[in-house]
């Protein structure tokens, strides 16, 4: 979440003016409000999507893009009197009919039929393999394997070449990253029988990854799952969602307005057997597209939105 004192402002902008939808959400009098709403204006021109006049926090950010082409996207936030300075990456790309949900600690992007797109951290490069010992006619040394999941480990330099020398024992392979740099050949040497084949090169290590798993809820009504995040699919109707019950210091839940209709059809999220910000009541989530985490804290506190 941010939290923006009297007179701070979040700004905004894109590639071409008026094809970038905003959203702005938060807390008001503990429930979930739409704050403010319009469109961006060109880059390089960054407009005032909404003005504090108090100490205000800000849950969610939405940006879609109505556009036929991608924009690139940037948001700020100005201090009273002071510098304006960036909230995400400089020139976001934001595909046609994608759009971005920014909650003050991290930015998502979801592609037109509800999908987040994920990106994974790259590999380290794998290790070149060792050269194949020559015979008579001096075997071809092995290929360095490629690193998974991540950029390819440079490839191994080749052993001096012998007239038909037996291949080395081909590495595992790994997901494909920037080609590494070819090894240079070596000088031909004479015929003679053939040499033996050379060892494997060792694996490179693979790059991170993981994150929330989501679930698409097709139902009216559902009970959630500590450490879960839940796409309500459901349009036509009002919904209930049930809290996670017997919840432990740490566990988290988070729920998204999938089908893009919670200002008609509103979602009820239900503390079940604990309280929501200290208070002994349910929440209601009542505008298009809004998304809500909730962390759980202790007994006196229960579920804390982030």
């Amino acid at each position: 979440m941010l939290v923006l004192e009297n007179g701070d402002l979040l700004l905004g902008e894109a590639t071409a003016a008026g094809e970038c939808d905003f959203t702005v959400h938060g807390l008001d009098n503990n429930l979930l409000a739409q704050l403010a709403d319009g469109q961006f204006g060109l880059e390089g021109t960054a407009g005032t999507m909404y003005a504090a006049n108090s100490t205000d926090v800000i849950s969610t950010i939405t940006v879609v893009n109505t556009g036929a082409v991608h924009n690139h996207v940037n948001l700020y936030l100005k201090p009273n009197s002071g510098t304006a300075r960036r909230l995400i990456a400089k020139d976001l790309q934001l595909e046609s009919g994608y759009s971005l949900h920014f909650d003050g600690a991290k930015a998502m992007i979801m592609n037109k039929v509800g999908g987040y797109v994920t990106v994974g951290l790259d590999g380290s490069g794998g290790t070149s393999g060792t050269s194949g010992s020559s015979g008579s006619l001096g075997s071809s040394g092995t290929h360095g394997t490629s690193g998974t999941s991540g950029t390819s480990g440079s490839a191994g330099s080749h052993g001096t070449s012998g007239s038909a020398g037996s291949h080395g024992t081909s590495g595992s392979v790994g997901s494909h990253g920037t080609s590494g740099s070819a090894g240079s050949h070596g000088t031909s040497g004479t015929s003679g029988n053939t040499g033996t084949s050379g060892t494997s090169g060792s694996s490179g290590t693979g790059g991170g990854g993981g994150g929330i798993t989501w679930t698409l809820v097709t139902g009216t009504t559902g009970t959630g799952t500590a450490n879960c995040g839940y796409i309500w699919g459901t349009g036509g109707t009002n919904g209930t969602f049930v809290l996670p019950p017997e919840p432990a210091t740490g566990n988290y839940v988070s729920i998204v307005d999938g089908a893009g209709n919670f200002g008609t059809f509103s979602l009820v999220i239900a503390r079940g057997t604990s309280n929501i910000m200290g208070l002994g009541q349910n929440m209601t989530a009542g505008y298009n597209y809004a998304r809500a985490s909730f962390v759980y804290g202790d007994a006196t506190n229960g579920w804390r939105v982030i």
